[in-house]
């Protein structure tokens, strides 16, 4: 208690949520960047440390946040991914530090402690066949024993979204993340020039893209206009 009162005389006393909410309205951030924090933050963060000064949160309160995550359910799933846990650090962090600049406690807690260890994922390019497969089945209503990756035989028998055709066509010839793609909007797309423009506003990199659409997916845009 006495270094608590220590630190208040030397920093600005705030509450977690307070001091949250402030940093993250003074963020620039994509709106799922944003959508994503608060998220993290309502769902997460706010029930463990809702309750206390920022200047109250020390490294064993981190390190105990995250053990507990490991058992919390989330989906029927007992455990949160090591993916997920790297998320919630990553978020404390960031915040943590911002708040030692803003004076509102005196260290960085999470300081020292290490990011948990993500398996990394190979990528796996499907081949010709396996994406005009993946194309006939997100527009036909019933498919059946199409041989898939690794010998694997599956089945459908439901009439898929109308978008899902196009979605798929998108990525397969612009290698897009399934969030630009669904954020797509005729302003993007110049089919005079044939090309795909994307600021760096609404791009994880930060850096404007622009890629050329090809003539299959040139022809199927056109058609719906």
């Amino acid at each position: 208690k006495n270094k608590i009162k220590e630190e208040t005389n030397k920093t600005n006393p705030i509450m977690f949520p307070k001091a949250f909410e402030e940093w993250l309205s003074l963020k620039e951030l994509r709106k799922s960047t944003r959508d994503s924090y608060e998220f993290s933050y309502k769902g997460v963060l706010l029930p463990e440390f809702g309750k206390y000064y920022i200047n109250e949160i020390k490294f064993a309160d981190i390190e105990i946040f995250l053990n507990n995550l490991s058992k919390r359910k989330f989906k029927g799933k007992e455990g949160l991914s090591p993916k997920s846990k790297k998320k919630y650090l990553f978020l404390l962090r960031s915040f943590l530090r911002w708040a030692k600049l803003r004076k509102y406690r005196l260290d960085d807690p999470t300081e020292g402690i290490k990011s948990p260890k993500i398996a990394k994922r190979i990528g796996v390019a499907l081949e010709l066949e396996e994406a005009k497969q993946l194309l006939i089945a997100s527009r036909t209503t019933e498919i059946k024993d199409i041989e898939g990756s690794f010998g694997r035989k599956w089945k459908q028998s439901f009439l898929p979204p109308e978008h899902l055709f196009l979605s798929i066509l998108i990525g397969l010839h612009t290698g897009l993340r399934r969030g630009n793609i669904l954020g797509l909007k005729w302003r993007h797309l110049d089919l005079g020039k044939r090309k795909i423009t994307i600021s760096a506003e609404e791009m994880k990199s930060n850096a404007d893209l622009e890629i050329p659409i090809h003539p299959e997916l040139a022809e199927v845009l056109e058609a719906k206009l």
